[in-house]
């Protein structure tokens, strides 16, 4: 019943913020030599506590130190927004229903796709703006694809897992454009969402409009993550860029010779740079908060 999930959570929290706690008085350089176990443990406590999207985050945790250079940096800013989700939780009942439903589906209390698909959403023509295939902790296989309305200018983000190697519902076309009514989940700032129906009209993109000036993606950056702590992912159009290699890595300068610094596969790299020939070009991605993911 509700209460008795009430207070699993509460307890989950509260062990949280503890295991926490003892780790910023222990210092962040004991997380390098910790086992799988000290891991892996906390992760099953939130399971069993009914806060399973905490774990596979907390699990990745352990990969950090193999991982980057500045790993205590990141390791810190990483405990940080946990603690951030636990002082957001303990206050619940305080915050706006956007940001409640937000941190519910952080913590792993997700929307049903029936209840999403119910509501009512915008009709639109829907062009597939960029994609991006990964694998996450748990080995499953999942799939990012950004949408944008041709009318509406909203962008959706679908997300799709690719579970025992069974495939994806519905196979996405980057360039096409797709008719079909979109409905978000309920977020504090909505990108996650469903396509009831999606036709392929057989047009593709033409044109897509984008921040003129790295300085205008920032500023709309910082309202997107002042409506949303954790988001992880910000999509992102950028006009009047020129790709440029500096000591081997990629870089985009705007207009004004801001930098944005690039993640891109060697692949996509010499691509850009190919398309590009020196001139400013535009340009999708993701936005992790560090670095543009190139897409």
């Amino acid at each position: 019943d509700i209460k008795k999930m009430e207070k699993l959570l509460k307890k989950g929290i509260a062990d949280l913020e503890i295991w926490l706690a003892d780790i910023i008085r222990q210092g962040i350089a004991t997380t390098e030599g910790q086992s799988y176990s000290f891991w892996q443990d906390i992760s099953a406590r939130m399971v069993d506590t009914k806060l399973g999207g905490l774990g596979p985050r907390i699990r990745s945790l352990q990969l950090l130190p193999s991982a980057y250079p500045n790993w205590p940096e990141r390791m810190l800013e990483e405990l940080a927004n946990l603690y951030l989700m636990v002082s957001g939780f303990k206050r619940l009942e305080e915050l706006p229903d956007s940001l409640q439903e937000q941190l519910l589906r952080m913590v792993g209390i997700n929307t049903k796709k029936s209840e999403v698909l119910v509501q009512e959403g915008i009709e639109d023509e829907w062009g597939v703006i960029g994609e991006f295939e990964g694998v996450n902790i748990d080995n499953a296989g999942f799939r990012r694809t950004w949408l944008r309305g041709k009318t509406s200018r909203k962008i959706g983000l679908i997300l799709e897992y690719n579970y025992q190697n069974r495939g994806y519902d519905t196979q996405w076309k980057v360039g096409h454009i797709y008719a079909g009514e979109l409905v978000y989940y309920p977020a504090a700032y909505p990108l996650r969402a469903l396509v009831k129906e999606p036709v392929d009209t057989g047009s593709t993109i033409k044109d897509l409009k984008g921040f003129p000036t790295a300085e205008a993606f920032r500023i709309a950056y910082a309202d997107a993550l002042a409506q949303h702590p954790w988001l992880a992912e910000f999509p992102c159009c950028l006009e009047n860029v020129t790709p440029v290699l500096e000591k081997g890595k990629l870089i985009l300068v705007d207009q004004e010779q801001k930098v944005i610094p690039v993640h891109a596969t060697e692949m996509n790299t010499w691509k850009v740079m190919a398309i590009s020939g020196g001139h400013p070009i535009k340009v999708f991605g993701e936005w992790t908060g560090e670095v543009f993911v190139l897409l």
